[in-house]
């Protein structure tokens, strides 16, 4: 239940798993394909981290900016921290940059765009 996602490029963080499951349903319904091909893993004591490529097209429209339909495809990282066998969180990262070029949307647009969510705060 207290399980949390820190979507750095976005400056989003959720603070339960109420907030998070939110977050990213507003995420794959702007990007309904979204799909990651993993590289690489590591592991240590609490925690598990993972990087790889993400593939996406903005296909659904976000407050503010309209879906272009085009598609991104970017290097990835993400840190899952653990304990007891449970997933209790969740730091990822991409090239906010890459994406909104990709996507053909201003960089300063889609950050603005996810922030409306109910109980998303910004990453200090």
């Amino acid at each position: 239940d207290a399980f949390s996602i820190e979507t750095v490029a976005f400056g989003l963080v959720s603070r339960d798993r109420r907030e998070t499951e939110q977050q990213l349903g507003f995420f794959f319904s702007a990007f309904p394909n979204y799909a990651v091909t993993l590289e690489g893993l590591a592991t240590g004591t609490g925690s598990v981290a993972l990087w790889g490529r993400a593939r996406m097209t903005f296909r659904g429209d976000l407050p503010g900016q309209r879906a272009t339909g085009k598609t991104a495809d970017l290097p990835i990282f993400c840190v899952f921290a653990y304990a007891e066998g449970m997933l209790h969180s969740e730091r990822f990262f991409f090239d906010l940059a890459g994406l909104c070029e990709q996507i053909d949307v201003p960089i300063g647009t889609l950050p603005a765009a996810l922030l409306p969510l109910r109980g998303m705060e910004q990453v200090g």
